[in-house]
């Protein structure tokens, strides 16, 4: 599904920045759903999806071009978003009137709000002096996918951050730190080289990623918050001008009783 997205967004969760598109992934094994939501669509229809980012494990072959020697690719993730609902709201239209009704609904296109807890410690690195952070956070289901079955509760999806949030998460998140997500999906391409584990020949292999990029995060348990988030600092500050709010007031007073 083609989606747009701004790259950052303000204080009060307005995106701003450069559009970009993205592809997520839709898939349901819902037969009723498919059959009364999925199957009447057409090429060219715009719709607006609700569901759930959903994450299968599974593993990655590859194939040596030099001797034909199959290699085998652990913790694989695949991301998707499972659908409860799809609305159509336009038909058939051309690439450029898709692309105006995406641009002109920008601000609720592709979307997403997660909470989740890191499975792993975050990775922070400066690539051509672009400031990345990206972690992995363990996403305990809020609905229950039958399909998937009654031992699939959580899901793991990537996170990935940019500039100054990279730099301050970098510090703030660890294993095991719980946060809350408001971003977006990001979907991209990228060329990995391979060495073959039989003759040594190296190759290369376009993969795919699937990554959630934040506009805003949340801070929780296990978190090494920056003092200007804390309670503690708010506290200082607020008994800080209280105390200056009670010299006045007395000063105030004294100067009457003088008078």
């Amino acid at each position: 599904m083609k989606t747009m997205r701004r790259t950052y967004a303000t204080g009060e969760l307005l995106v701003k920045g450069r559009m970009r598109i993205d592809y997520p992934v839709v898939y349901s094994r819902n037969e009723k759903l498919i059959r009364e939501q999925i199957l009447p669509l057409k090429k060219g229809d715009v719709v607006l999806v609700k569901g759930s980012l959903s994450t299968q494990e599974t593993e990655k072959r590859f194939v040596c071009k030099e001797c034909g020697y199959e290699m085998v690719k652990e913790e694989a993730v695949v991301v998707y978003v499972d659908p409860i609902h799809i609305k159509k709201f336009a038909s058939a239209l051309s690439a450029e009137e898709g692309f105006e009704e995406i641009k002109d609904n920008a601000e609720i296109s592709n979307e997403i709000m997660i909470d989740g807890r890191l499975c792993r410690e975050p990775i922070y690195y400066n690539e051509n002096n672009i400031r990345n952070c990206q972690f992995q956070i363990a996403a305990n289901r809020k609905r229950r996918i039958i399909e998937d079955g009654p031992e699939k509760k959580a899901d793991f999806p990537w996170v990935k951050t940019f500039g100054e949030m990279a730099e301050e998460i970098s510090g703030v998140l660890h294993q095991s730190s719980v946060i809350s997500i408001c971003g977006g999906i990001e979907t991209r391409s990228f060329e990995r080289e391979i060495a073959c584990k039989n003759c040594g020949k190296k190759f290369k292999r376009k993969e795919y990623a699937t990554e959630i990029i934040p506009y805003l995060i949340d801070y929780g348990e296990n978190c090494d918050i920056p003092i200007k988030y804390t309670e503690d600092s708010y506290k200082d500050e607020f008994d800080y001008n209280e105390d200056l709010i009670l010299e006045k007031m007395l000063e105030i007073c004294r100067e009457r009783e003088i008078l």
